[in-house]
């Protein structure tokens, strides 16, 4: 099993490796702020989970909203596998080529962290408002599954800075 928890890195040269080796500064900002931001929705959906239910990460709650926020986070490991720090290939993955004349690999990566950024956001905004249509434990248990996927976002950011994070153990 590879290091990247059992996600196997595409053929061909790491977008990551690629964009750290050509501009390290701005990859390891860019990639920070998108941690940082996946750190703040989850404490920021946890926070408003916890004001709607009152004792929600006490006793028997604990359990399910932890069960929830592990839903969230690999739901966002599934739905953005394509894209997940293994994934990132020079050339653009998203316009199906391969040239790195076209497409820069940085900017790959920051696009596809503006577009993961924009669905957090809103993904937080329609579980924040659940409530007035599904009452306050469903809503709860939505902003924990929101919570869960902020989460495995900042972690996506750390696992890429890894070293070998995409070597096979002992290559």
């Amino acid at each position: 099993m590879s290091r990247n928890w059992g996600i196997p890195s595409k053929p061909g040269n790491s977008a990551m490796r690629y964009a750290k080796n050509t501009r390290p500064l701005t990859t390891l900002l860019t990639s920070a702020a998108f941690g940082i931001f996946g750190a703040v929705i989850a404490g920021a959906s946890f926070s408003e989970a916890r004001l709607l239910l009152a004792g929600l990460f006490h006793d028997k709650s604990l359990y399910g909203a932890v069960t929830a926020a592990a839903f969230g986070a690999w739901f966002y490991v599934w739905l953005v596998r394509p894209r997940f720090a293994a994934h990132f290939n020079e050339g653009s993955t998203i316009n199906n080529t391969t040239n790195t004349d076209e497409v820069d690999p940085f900017f790959d990566i920051l696009r596809f962290y503006a577009r993961a950024s924009a669905g957090l956001v809103l993904a937080l905004f329609l579980a924040k408002f659940a409530h007035y249509l599904t009452g306050n434990l469903i809503a709860t248990l939505l902003l924990c599954v929101i919570g869960g996927g902020g989460a495995a976002a900042a972690f996506q950011t750390v696992i890429s800075f890894v070293p070998g994070y995409d070597q096979e153990p002992g290559a």
